[in-house]
């Protein structure tokens, strides 16, 4: 209805305005499209993840019981440093490194000669918890003075029992690869 899309570009607005690149909301409906999920954890499909066993994953109003939607938001991190494979720094051939014994070599490392690294983006500069929570605390006081009590809002940077992937996607944000 025209209500629920104007209240969900109110949102998104708030949410670009916080700092952030793209917005989207989903509904809670999705959650009970997740028992697929829930029996992969079941058959130890999760392997050592063992925060998928939490069942607070199943639906977010097992975290916040007065949730109506999912609001999740994106910042593109391509910050303007160089790839870590565009670096200059030199990395030191193992003709050049200290002699080990042959069985303390880490794997892949015998006779090859080390070329460089990959650092993920999101992995240069400052922590991205602290970027983006400070983010989502900014939309989230936007948010409380923009709508009339009671508001309440949990807001998560991958810390808490939420299958934010599955939110995202259907928040058109993005996919997920089956």
């Amino acid at each position: 209805d025209k209500q629920a899309m104007a209240l969900n570009l109110l949102v998104k607005q708030k949410a670009l305005e916080a700092g952030f690149d793209m917005a989207g909301i989903a509904p809670l409906a999705i959650w009970k499209d997740l028992d697929f999920a829930r029996r992969g954890v079941e058959q130890g499909y999760g392997g050592e993840m063992h925060y998928l066993q939490n069942p607070k994953r199943d639906d977010p109003r097992q975290v916040l019981p007065s949730a109506e939607s999912v609001v999740c938001v994106g910042l593109i991190y391509n910050a303007p440093l160089p790839y870590s494979t565009e670096s200059t720094k030199q990395v030191p051939t193992p003709s050049a490194l200290p002699a080990r014994k042959e069985q303390s070599q880490p794997e892949g490392v015998r006779g090859e000669t080390p070329s460089r690294g990959w650092i993920s983006r999101y992995a240069w500069g400052d922590d991205y918890h602290n970027i983006l929570g400070n983010k989502l605390d900014a939309l989230g006081d936007s948010l409380r003075r923009e709508f009339p009590e009671p508001f309440a809002a949990r807001a998560y940077v991958d810390t808490g029992p939420v299958a934010e992937r599955v939110a995202s996607e259907q928040a058109g944000l993005g996919m997920m690869r089956t």
